[in-house]
This record gives C-alpha cells, sequence and structure tokens, in this order.
C-alpha cells in the first residue's frame, strides 16, 4: 500500500503509480474524495446504508468490506469524473467507473475502480513529486 501523498488517503502500488501518473498527466492533483479504506470503515458505510434501505436516515450506496474494492485499494472516489477531460486521462491511466447504476440511490459517478490490464500507461515511470497547484489545471497530451 502506498501513501497517495497531500492527505489523499492511500491505494495499492499498482493503482497509487497510476494516479501519480494521473497527477502528471493532469499537471495537478488528481481529486481525490477517499480511496483506500478501513474494514471498519467500510463496515460502518455499509451498516448505514441498510438502515437506510429500512427507512433510516440517508445514506450513499455501500458495500461490506467483504465486497469492497476501497478495502483493496483499487478504488478511488474522484469529483476528476464529472470534467470529461480529466475523466479521459483516468481511463487511459486504466480507471473505470464501475458503480453506474439507473437507480439514483446507488449510482455514483465519483467511483472509480483500477484495472492494470486497462492501463496504457503502465510502463511509464511515476513521478516521484505530485504537483501541488489544484487552481490552475494544466492538461498535458497524453
Amino acid at each position: 500500500m502506498s501513501d497517495l501523498g497531500h492527505g489523499r488517503g492511500w491505494a495499492a502500488d499498482d493503482a497509487a503509480a497510476s494516479i501519480l501518473r494521473i497527477d502528471r498527466q493532469l499537471g495537478r492533483l488528481a481529486d481525490i474524495n477517499e480511496a483506500g479504506r478501513s474494514a471498519e470503515d467500510a463496515d460502518a458505510n455499509y451498516r448505514k446504508w441498510i438502515a437506510y434501505q429500512n427507512g433510516g436516515p440517508w445514506a450513499p450506496y455501500a458495500l461490506s468490506s467483504a465486497e469492497s474494492v476501497h478495502c483493496k485499494g483499487t478504488a478511488a472516489d474522484s469529483d476528476d469524473w464529472y470534467d470529461a477531460a480529466a475523466a479521459a486521462v483516468w481511463r487511459a491511466n486504466g480507471w473505470r467507473q464501475t458503480a453506474r447504476y439507473t437507480d439514483p440511490d446507488r449510482d455514483e459517478p465519483w467511483h472509480g475502480e483500477y484495472f492494470a490490464y486497462l492501463d496504457l500507461h503502465i510502463n511509464d515511470p511515476a513521478p516521484t513529486n505530485t504537483p501541488t497547484n489544484k487552481e490552475k489545471p494544466i492538461m498535458k497530451p497524453l
């Protein structure tokens, strides 16, 4: 597992390397709301989801720790998916939106999952430092 830096959490080593390449290609830090998740946090989220399904207060869709790819470090929630150019960079680096559902209670357009076999840049070296400017994204050609 690798720390993504800048308070963005952690990810499995190959997913983290991909995110660092995404940072470089975007010219800014990739927007990550949450990446790796502990089993305890995943199970707490799942309990809240089940309570919501049974009439409790609203809670976002969640899977148990046994099913959550966040617990494996191969998922990241990012608002970059709402920007077509940024989303294209994520896709080129092996990420896919895997939680898109017609049920609005389950739809998570911000959720991405890493697939190494889809990573067009897997053999590119991951940078050792990351940009810090989140104000002015600079899109670099792939």
